[in-house]
Protein backbone atom coordinates (compact mmCIF):
# COMPACT_ATOMS: atom_id res chain seq x y z
CA UNK A 1 0.00 0.00 0.00
CA UNK A 2 1.08 3.72 -0.85
CA UNK A 3 1.35 6.18 1.41
CA UNK A 4 -1.31 8.55 2.34
CA UNK A 5 -0.64 12.21 1.22
CA UNK A 6 -2.42 15.36 2.44
CA UNK A 7 -2.67 18.73 1.16
CA UNK A 8 0.13 21.37 2.70
CA UNK A 9 -1.34 24.30 3.84
CA UNK A 10 -0.29 27.49 2.61
CA UNK A 11 -1.54 31.12 3.48
CA UNK A 12 -5.17 31.24 1.10
CA UNK A 13 -6.29 28.70 4.20
CA UNK A 14 -5.53 31.47 6.82
CA UNK A 15 -7.38 34.13 4.66
CA UNK A 16 -9.90 31.66 5.02
CA UNK A 17 -9.69 31.21 8.63
CA UNK A 18 -9.16 34.57 9.81
CA UNK A 19 -12.16 35.59 7.68
CA UNK A 20 -14.12 32.92 9.66
CA UNK A 21 -13.60 34.49 13.01
CA UNK A 22 -13.68 38.23 12.00
CA UNK A 23 -10.51 38.92 10.49
CA UNK A 24 -9.19 40.66 7.66
CA UNK A 25 -5.89 40.87 5.65
CA UNK A 26 -3.99 44.18 7.14
CA UNK A 27 -3.15 44.86 3.60
CA UNK A 28 -4.08 43.77 -0.42
CA UNK A 29 -1.48 45.28 -1.86
CA UNK A 30 0.60 42.88 -3.49
CA UNK A 31 3.80 45.27 -2.87
CA UNK A 32 3.36 45.09 0.70
CA UNK A 33 6.24 42.84 1.62
CA UNK A 34 8.27 45.86 0.55
CA UNK A 35 6.97 48.09 3.55
CA UNK A 36 7.69 44.78 6.26
CA UNK A 37 4.26 44.75 6.60
CA UNK A 38 2.32 41.98 8.89
CA UNK A 39 -0.26 39.65 7.59
CA UNK A 40 -3.87 40.11 9.79
CA UNK A 41 -5.52 42.18 11.52
CA UNK A 42 -8.43 40.76 13.93
CA UNK A 43 -9.78 42.73 16.79
CA UNK A 44 -7.16 44.72 18.54
CA UNK A 45 -4.15 42.80 17.41
CA UNK A 46 -1.74 42.59 14.47
CA UNK A 47 -0.73 39.12 13.34
CA UNK A 48 2.23 38.31 11.55
CA UNK A 49 1.74 34.45 10.03
CA UNK A 50 5.20 32.71 9.16
CA UNK A 51 5.11 29.33 7.42
CA UNK A 52 7.77 27.26 8.13
CA UNK A 53 8.23 25.09 5.18
CA UNK A 54 11.98 24.18 5.27
CA UNK A 55 13.46 20.77 6.55
CA UNK A 56 15.86 22.04 8.26
CA UNK A 57 18.21 18.83 7.97
CA UNK A 58 17.95 19.23 4.52
CA UNK A 59 21.45 21.69 4.76
CA UNK A 60 24.44 19.98 4.72
CA UNK A 61 26.18 22.15 7.04
CA UNK A 62 23.27 21.66 9.37
CA UNK A 63 23.47 18.06 8.96
CA UNK A 64 27.29 17.82 9.84
CA UNK A 65 26.82 20.19 12.70
CA UNK A 66 24.54 17.38 14.16
CA UNK A 67 26.63 14.58 13.31
CA UNK A 68 29.39 15.81 15.09
CA UNK A 69 27.18 16.56 18.39
CA UNK A 70 25.91 12.62 18.31
CA UNK A 71 28.82 10.79 16.96
CA UNK A 72 31.05 11.72 19.78
CA UNK A 73 28.18 10.45 22.40
CA UNK A 74 27.25 7.22 20.31
CA UNK A 75 31.30 6.53 18.89
CA UNK A 76 32.27 3.27 16.62
CA UNK A 77 28.65 2.86 15.44
CA UNK A 78 28.09 2.71 12.06
CA UNK A 79 24.04 4.30 12.78
CA UNK A 80 23.67 7.00 14.99
CA UNK A 81 20.31 7.65 16.40
CA UNK A 82 19.67 11.30 16.35
CA UNK A 83 17.37 11.72 19.67
CA UNK A 84 17.78 14.69 21.72
CA UNK A 85 16.86 13.18 24.86
CA UNK A 86 20.01 11.18 24.76
CA UNK A 87 22.39 14.10 24.63
CA UNK A 88 23.82 15.39 28.03
CA UNK A 89 22.71 19.40 29.20
CA UNK A 90 25.48 20.69 26.94
CA UNK A 91 24.75 18.53 24.04
CA UNK A 92 21.30 19.54 23.96
CA UNK A 93 21.75 22.99 24.46
CA UNK A 94 24.02 22.74 21.02
CA UNK A 95 21.51 21.04 19.15
CA UNK A 96 18.65 23.50 20.24
CA UNK A 97 21.13 26.02 18.66
CA UNK A 98 21.65 24.04 15.45
CA UNK A 99 17.96 23.44 14.95
CA UNK A 100 17.20 27.12 15.44
CA UNK A 101 18.48 28.58 12.13
CA UNK A 102 15.00 28.50 10.37
CA UNK A 103 13.12 29.50 12.96
CA UNK A 104 15.50 32.47 14.13
CA UNK A 105 15.14 33.95 10.75
CA UNK A 106 11.48 34.05 10.79
CA UNK A 107 11.21 35.49 14.18
CA UNK A 108 13.32 38.35 13.33
CA UNK A 109 11.59 39.12 10.14
CA UNK A 110 8.46 38.97 11.91
CA UNK A 111 9.60 41.30 14.76
CA UNK A 112 10.57 43.82 11.80
CA UNK A 113 7.02 43.94 10.04
CA UNK A 114 5.40 43.38 13.37
CA UNK A 115 6.89 46.65 14.57
CA UNK A 116 6.43 49.04 10.95
CA UNK A 117 2.80 47.75 10.62
CA UNK A 118 1.97 49.03 14.19
CA UNK A 119 3.63 52.19 13.29
CA UNK A 120 1.27 52.51 10.13
CA UNK A 121 -1.74 51.04 11.60
CA UNK A 122 -1.84 53.37 14.40
CA UNK A 123 -3.32 53.10 17.92
CA UNK A 124 -1.43 50.60 20.24
CA UNK A 125 -2.57 47.16 18.54
CA UNK A 126 -1.21 43.61 20.30
CA UNK A 127 1.29 42.43 18.52
CA UNK A 128 0.94 38.69 17.56
CA UNK A 129 3.84 35.82 15.75
CA UNK A 130 1.65 32.80 14.39
CA UNK A 131 4.68 30.94 13.94
CA UNK A 132 3.42 27.29 11.82
CA UNK A 133 5.05 24.56 11.36
CA UNK A 134 4.79 23.34 7.80
CA UNK A 135 7.77 21.16 6.92
CA UNK A 136 10.28 20.90 9.75
CA UNK A 137 10.02 17.39 10.55
CA UNK A 138 12.99 16.70 12.55
CA UNK A 139 11.38 19.39 15.14
CA UNK A 140 7.90 18.23 17.29
CA UNK A 141 5.65 20.17 18.38
CA UNK A 142 7.35 20.55 21.81
CA UNK A 143 10.63 21.29 20.11
CA UNK A 144 9.54 24.02 17.75
CA UNK A 145 7.61 26.11 20.13
CA UNK A 146 10.38 25.88 22.78
CA UNK A 147 13.29 26.96 19.89
CA UNK A 148 10.18 29.50 18.94
CA UNK A 149 9.51 30.98 22.42
CA UNK A 150 12.81 31.06 23.79
CA UNK A 151 14.11 32.91 20.36
CA UNK A 152 11.34 35.43 20.41
CA UNK A 153 11.84 36.40 24.38
CA UNK A 154 15.52 36.58 24.05
CA UNK A 155 15.85 38.58 20.44
CA UNK A 156 12.83 40.29 20.18
CA UNK A 157 11.22 43.45 21.45
CA UNK A 158 8.28 44.04 19.23
CA UNK A 159 6.38 40.90 19.43
CA UNK A 160 3.72 40.46 22.70
CA UNK A 161 3.09 37.30 21.81
CA UNK A 162 3.46 33.99 20.47
CA UNK A 163 1.06 31.19 18.59
CA UNK A 164 2.53 28.17 17.56
CA UNK A 165 0.86 25.95 15.26
CA UNK A 166 1.60 22.60 12.90
CA UNK A 167 -0.27 19.70 11.60
CA UNK A 168 1.07 16.55 12.11
CA UNK A 169 0.12 13.35 9.87
CA UNK A 170 1.28 10.55 10.68
CA UNK A 171 0.23 7.14 8.81
CA UNK A 172 1.23 3.50 8.38
CA UNK A 173 -0.76 2.98 5.37
CA UNK A 174 -3.42 1.75 7.04
CA UNK A 175 -4.04 3.85 10.07
CA UNK A 176 -4.05 7.56 10.07
CA UNK A 177 -3.44 10.38 12.78
CA UNK A 178 -4.22 13.95 12.56
CA UNK A 179 -3.08 16.13 14.91
CA UNK A 180 -3.67 19.98 14.33
CA UNK A 181 -1.45 21.70 17.35
CA UNK A 182 -2.09 25.42 18.52
CA UNK A 183 -0.22 26.73 21.63
CA UNK A 184 -0.30 30.20 22.74
CA UNK A 185 2.91 31.94 24.61
CA UNK A 186 2.03 35.37 25.96
CA UNK A 187 5.69 37.52 26.03
CA UNK A 188 4.12 40.66 27.78
CA UNK A 189 1.09 39.10 29.76
CA UNK A 190 -0.39 42.61 30.11
CA UNK A 191 -1.07 42.75 26.57
CA UNK A 192 -3.36 39.61 25.55
CA UNK A 193 -4.65 38.26 22.73
CA UNK A 194 -7.85 38.01 22.73
CA UNK A 195 -9.07 35.95 19.50
CA UNK A 196 -6.71 33.16 20.59
CA UNK A 197 -9.42 31.09 21.65
CA UNK A 198 -11.31 31.47 18.33
CA UNK A 199 -8.07 31.15 16.71
CA UNK A 200 -7.89 27.66 17.90
CA UNK A 201 -11.36 26.72 17.40
CA UNK A 202 -11.20 27.19 13.70
CA UNK A 203 -7.64 25.47 13.42
CA UNK A 204 -8.98 22.52 15.20
CA UNK A 205 -11.89 22.64 12.95
CA UNK A 206 -9.81 23.23 9.60
CA UNK A 207 -7.63 20.35 10.82
CA UNK A 208 -10.25 18.10 10.41
CA UNK A 209 -11.98 19.44 7.50
CA UNK A 210 -8.54 18.59 5.91
CA UNK A 211 -8.42 15.11 6.97
CA UNK A 212 -11.59 14.52 5.69
CA UNK A 213 -11.19 15.75 2.22
CA UNK A 214 -7.58 14.42 1.85
CA UNK A 215 -8.00 11.15 3.28
CA UNK A 216 -11.76 10.15 3.61
CA UNK A 217 -13.32 12.13 -0.02
CA UNK A 218 -9.85 12.22 -1.98
CA UNK A 219 -10.32 15.23 -2.76
CA UNK A 220 -7.56 17.39 -4.42
CA UNK A 221 -7.40 20.06 -2.06
CA UNK A 222 -4.04 21.73 -2.63
CA UNK A 223 -1.50 21.77 -5.51
CA UNK A 224 1.63 20.45 -2.77
CA UNK A 225 0.99 17.21 -0.94
CA UNK A 226 2.90 16.64 2.01
CA UNK A 227 3.55 12.70 3.49
CA UNK A 228 3.25 11.53 6.77
CA UNK A 229 5.96 12.56 8.96
CA UNK A 230 8.32 9.46 8.22
CA UNK A 231 12.14 9.09 9.91
CA UNK A 232 14.98 11.55 9.06
CA UNK A 233 17.85 9.74 7.40
CA UNK A 234 21.92 11.02 5.75
CA UNK A 235 25.03 9.63 5.39
CA UNK A 236 28.22 11.29 6.07
CA UNK A 237 31.24 9.92 6.43
CA UNK A 238 30.46 6.25 5.87
CA UNK A 239 28.27 6.68 8.99
CA UNK A 240 24.12 6.79 8.68
CA UNK A 241 22.30 9.15 10.87
CA UNK A 242 18.43 8.32 11.98
CA UNK A 243 15.76 10.74 13.49
CA UNK A 244 13.25 7.85 14.14
CA UNK A 245 9.62 8.76 13.59
CA UNK A 246 7.96 9.06 16.38
CA UNK A 247 5.54 6.46 17.67
CA UNK A 248 2.16 6.67 16.28
CA UNK A 249 0.55 6.09 19.59
CA UNK A 250 -0.97 2.71 19.83
CA UNK A 251 -0.12 -1.21 18.63
CA UNK A 252 -1.28 -1.57 15.01
CA UNK A 253 -4.95 -3.22 15.25
CA UNK A 254 -4.79 -4.26 10.98
CA UNK A 255 -1.06 -5.34 11.04
CA UNK A 256 -0.72 -8.50 13.37
CA UNK A 257 3.00 -8.18 13.09
CA UNK A 258 3.80 -4.71 13.57
CA UNK A 259 3.69 -2.52 11.60
CA UNK A 260 5.27 -2.62 8.28
CA UNK A 261 9.00 -1.75 7.62
CA UNK A 262 11.19 -1.65 4.66
CA UNK A 263 14.31 -3.43 3.80
CA UNK A 264 16.63 -1.31 2.08
CA UNK A 265 19.79 -3.27 2.63
CA UNK A 266 19.21 -5.57 -0.37
CA UNK A 267 19.20 -8.55 1.43
CA UNK A 268 16.03 -10.77 1.20
CA UNK A 269 17.36 -14.27 1.79
CA UNK A 270 20.14 -15.06 4.74
CA UNK A 271 23.38 -14.19 3.23
CA UNK A 272 26.28 -16.62 3.57
CA UNK A 273 27.16 -16.62 6.98
CA UNK A 274 30.12 -18.65 8.04
CA UNK A 275 33.10 -20.10 5.73
CA UNK A 276 33.37 -23.89 6.87
CA UNK A 277 36.44 -26.18 6.81
CA UNK A 278 36.75 -29.77 7.40
CA UNK A 279 38.25 -30.69 10.94
CA UNK A 280 39.85 -34.02 11.98
CA UNK A 281 41.79 -35.09 15.16
CA UNK A 282 44.65 -36.83 14.33
CA UNK A 283 43.47 -40.10 13.71
CA UNK A 284 41.24 -39.01 11.43
CA UNK A 285 43.90 -36.60 9.61
CA UNK A 286 45.87 -39.85 8.82
CA UNK A 287 43.14 -42.41 7.66
CA UNK A 288 42.01 -39.18 5.54
CA UNK A 289 45.65 -38.90 3.95
CA UNK A 290 45.88 -42.32 3.23
CA UNK A 291 42.98 -42.45 1.64
CA UNK A 292 43.64 -39.24 -0.29
CA UNK A 293 47.28 -40.18 -1.29
CA UNK A 294 48.98 -37.42 -2.99
CA UNK A 295 46.41 -33.87 -1.83
CA UNK A 296 48.38 -31.28 -0.73
CA UNK A 297 45.22 -30.26 1.41
CA UNK A 298 46.75 -32.64 4.46
CA UNK A 299 50.07 -31.16 4.20
CA UNK A 300 53.16 -33.35 5.25
CA UNK A 301 52.24 -33.72 8.65
CA UNK A 302 49.47 -33.16 11.06
CA UNK A 303 51.23 -30.03 12.62
CA UNK A 304 51.59 -28.93 9.20
CA UNK A 305 48.23 -28.76 8.93
CA UNK A 306 47.02 -27.58 12.15
CA UNK A 307 49.05 -24.55 10.65
CA UNK A 308 47.82 -24.74 7.56
CA UNK A 309 44.15 -24.29 9.08
CA UNK A 310 44.94 -21.71 11.55
CA UNK A 311 46.46 -19.87 8.44
CA UNK A 312 43.38 -20.23 6.67
CA UNK A 313 41.40 -19.16 9.21
CA UNK A 314 43.09 -15.59 9.66
CA UNK A 315 43.14 -15.59 5.63
CA UNK A 316 39.09 -16.26 5.36
CA UNK A 317 37.67 -15.65 8.55
CA UNK A 318 35.75 -11.97 9.39
CA UNK A 319 33.33 -11.02 11.83
CA UNK A 320 30.08 -11.09 9.88
CA UNK A 321 31.40 -14.18 8.35
CA UNK A 322 33.41 -16.57 10.58
CA UNK A 323 35.85 -19.16 9.69
CA UNK A 324 33.89 -22.28 10.97
CA UNK A 325 35.92 -25.66 11.41
CA UNK A 326 33.71 -28.63 11.35
CA UNK A 327 34.92 -31.94 13.17
CA UNK A 328 34.42 -34.92 10.42
CA UNK A 329 35.37 -38.56 10.54
CA UNK A 330 36.14 -40.92 7.58
CA UNK A 331 33.75 -43.75 8.34
CA UNK A 332 30.66 -41.04 8.57
CA UNK A 333 32.02 -39.17 4.95
CA UNK A 334 32.35 -42.53 3.61
CA UNK A 335 29.21 -43.52 4.13
CA UNK A 336 27.74 -40.00 2.67
CA UNK A 337 29.36 -40.21 -0.14
CA UNK A 338 27.79 -43.65 -0.90
CA UNK A 339 24.32 -42.26 -0.34
CA UNK A 340 25.34 -38.95 -2.81
CA UNK A 341 27.08 -41.44 -5.46
CA UNK A 342 29.92 -38.94 -5.34
CA UNK A 343 33.79 -39.15 -5.83
CA UNK A 344 35.61 -39.65 -2.27
CA UNK A 345 37.57 -36.57 -2.99
CA UNK A 346 38.56 -33.36 -1.09
CA UNK A 347 35.55 -31.46 -3.03
CA UNK A 348 33.15 -34.26 -1.56
CA UNK A 349 35.19 -33.89 1.95
CA UNK A 350 34.59 -29.85 1.87
CA UNK A 351 30.67 -30.58 0.91
CA UNK A 352 30.12 -32.81 3.38
CA UNK A 353 31.60 -30.66 6.55
CA UNK A 354 28.74 -28.10 5.09
CA UNK A 355 26.02 -30.33 5.21
CA UNK A 356 26.62 -31.28 8.83
CA UNK A 357 27.42 -27.53 9.90
CA UNK A 358 23.71 -26.57 7.61
CA UNK A 359 21.91 -29.34 9.74
CA UNK A 360 23.21 -28.23 12.95
CA UNK A 361 22.96 -24.67 12.58
CA UNK A 362 19.27 -25.00 11.56
CA UNK A 363 18.84 -26.99 14.61
CA UNK A 364 20.08 -23.75 16.58
CA UNK A 365 17.85 -21.02 14.95
CA UNK A 366 14.70 -23.39 15.21
CA UNK A 367 15.71 -23.64 18.76
CA UNK A 368 16.34 -20.10 19.83
CA UNK A 369 14.61 -18.37 22.72
CA UNK A 370 13.25 -14.91 23.81
CA UNK A 371 15.67 -14.27 26.58
CA UNK A 372 12.71 -12.41 28.22
CA UNK A 373 10.18 -15.57 28.13
CA UNK A 374 13.02 -17.72 28.92
CA UNK A 375 13.32 -18.91 32.76
CA UNK A 376 16.29 -21.94 31.96
CA UNK A 377 19.60 -20.32 33.45
CA UNK A 378 22.40 -22.25 31.16
CA UNK A 379 25.67 -22.13 31.53
CA UNK A 380 26.82 -21.29 28.55
CA UNK A 381 24.87 -19.46 25.91
CA UNK A 382 24.77 -17.36 23.09
CA UNK A 383 22.98 -13.90 23.08
CA UNK A 384 21.99 -12.11 20.12
CA UNK A 385 20.90 -8.41 20.69
CA UNK A 386 19.27 -6.98 17.79
CA UNK A 387 18.50 -2.98 18.69
CA UNK A 388 15.72 -2.16 16.03
CA UNK A 389 15.85 1.56 14.58
CA UNK A 390 13.09 3.07 12.84
CA UNK A 391 11.33 1.99 9.87
CA UNK A 392 13.86 0.06 7.58
CA UNK A 393 15.62 -2.89 8.49
CA UNK A 394 18.72 -1.82 7.24
CA UNK A 395 19.57 0.42 10.06
CA UNK A 396 19.50 -2.27 12.22
CA UNK A 397 22.08 -3.09 14.41
CA UNK A 398 23.27 -6.14 16.14
CA UNK A 399 25.33 -7.93 18.71
CA UNK A 400 26.62 -11.15 19.24
CA UNK A 401 27.69 -12.42 22.66
CA UNK A 402 29.18 -15.89 24.07
CA UNK A 403 27.74 -15.62 27.57
CA UNK A 404 29.63 -17.60 30.59
CA UNK A 405 28.08 -18.43 33.71
CA UNK A 406 30.17 -19.88 36.53
CA UNK A 407 31.62 -19.54 40.08
CA UNK A 408 32.84 -16.34 38.89
CA UNK A 409 29.68 -15.03 37.86
CA UNK A 410 28.58 -13.97 34.63
CA UNK A 411 30.79 -13.09 32.09
CA UNK A 412 30.26 -11.74 28.65
CA UNK A 413 32.66 -11.96 25.36
CA UNK A 414 32.05 -10.37 22.22
CA UNK A 415 31.65 -11.99 19.32
CA UNK A 416 30.13 -8.99 16.96
CA UNK A 417 29.15 -5.38 18.20
CA UNK A 418 27.10 -2.85 16.49
CA UNK A 419 26.92 -4.98 13.00
CA UNK A 420 24.39 -3.30 10.25
CA UNK A 421 22.75 -6.96 10.74
CA UNK A 422 18.75 -6.91 10.86
CA UNK A 423 17.27 -9.70 13.54
CA UNK A 424 16.49 -12.82 11.07
CA UNK A 425 20.08 -12.83 9.88
CA UNK A 426 21.43 -11.98 13.21
CA UNK A 427 19.57 -15.14 14.66
CA UNK A 428 21.37 -17.36 11.47
CA UNK A 429 25.05 -15.64 12.97
CA UNK A 430 24.29 -16.40 16.37
CA UNK A 431 23.47 -19.67 15.14
CA UNK A 432 26.90 -20.21 13.17
CA UNK A 433 28.88 -18.89 16.73
CA UNK A 434 27.50 -21.40 18.78
CA UNK A 435 28.14 -23.72 16.62
CA UNK A 436 31.52 -22.70 16.28
CA UNK A 437 31.92 -22.42 20.27
CA UNK A 438 30.79 -25.81 21.12
CA UNK A 439 27.34 -23.99 22.53
CA UNK A 440 23.69 -25.59 22.27
CA UNK A 441 21.57 -22.44 23.43
CA UNK A 442 20.83 -19.34 21.88
CA UNK A 443 19.19 -16.64 23.39
CA UNK A 444 17.99 -13.01 21.84
CA UNK A 445 16.63 -10.23 22.83
CA UNK A 446 15.19 -7.00 20.58
CA UNK A 447 16.30 -3.79 21.98
CA UNK A 448 12.59 -1.42 20.85
CA UNK A 449 13.45 1.76 22.11
CA UNK A 450 14.39 3.06 18.69
CA UNK A 451 11.70 1.28 16.84
CA UNK A 452 8.84 1.68 14.73
CA UNK A 453 5.27 1.82 17.20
Amino acid sequence: MDDARIGKIDERDFDEIFSKIGGRRFSTDHSREERKNADFVIGNALVELKLINEEGLEKEERRRKIADIFRARQPGRPVVVLRPDLLDEDGQRRYYSAMMGPIKTHVEKANKQLKQSATDLGGDPVRVLLLVNNGYAALSHEEFKDIAVRRTCNATHNIDAVVVAGMYFYSDTFDHYFFPRMDLFPIRVDRPFSSYDKLLAEWQAFGEGLLTRSCILDEDTHAEKRLPVQELIYNLDDVTFVMPAPPMGEPSGFFRNGRPRKNSSGIDTCPTVARTFPDFDAASWQRFRDHLTGDDFFKDSYSDWIRFRQEQEKALGAPTKPFVPVRVTFDEWSEWCKEENCAADVRSLCEFANTLFDAAVHRLIEEAKDQGESPIVVPRFVLLVTEVIGQDKANDLSSVYLIKNDIAGERSIPLVENERIYFEHGVALASVYAFKHGVHAIMYRKDETNAWI
